[in-house]
């Protein structure tokens, strides 16, 4: 039994969505009849992406350029999902970045990983969290 969330027509966010865990979340969500809404950096990798999800199934898709870390552009994502698919039914802060060694990076290294991994995940929930509950 899968869970009612992964419905047709239901909209499904996904950071990190053009590429890796990502990518194969959200074809796994097309496989399901749900709409989907890539958010990654990169519009030619978005539309690659799109493509592929289109081909598993999802009625509609988006690829938006979006950077997680970026509270105003999670913001931005967030409206454009609400106007263009009625709010989001699921959202997968997935969006993650290991640039090479991290033990011995620098301190730019470090804040833009924890940019990314850690307040792209805190945007997503602080964002999405009040249309989910």
């Amino acid at each position: 039994m899968t869970h009612p969330v992964f419905a047709p027509g239901n909209t499904a966010v996904v950071t990190g969505g053009a590429a890796g865990i990502g990518l194969a979340a959200a074809r796994r969500f097309a496989g399901f009849g749900m709409k989907v809404v890539l958010a990654d950096l990169g519009a030619e990798r978005l539309a690659v992406a799109a493509e592929a999800v289109r081909a598993a199934g999802a009625p509609e898709v988006a690829g938006v350029d979006c950077d997680v870390s970026d509270r105003a552009a999670v913001d931005a994502l967030r409206a454009r999902v609400d106007a263009e698919f009625g709010g989001a039914d699921l959202v997968m802060a997935n969006a993650a970045i290991q640039p090479g060694s991290t033990l011995f990076g620098t301190p730019e290294s470090w804040a833009r990983i924890l940019d990314v991994n850690l307040w792209g995940v805190i945007n997503a929930a602080q964002v999405f969290a009040p249309g989910l509950i």
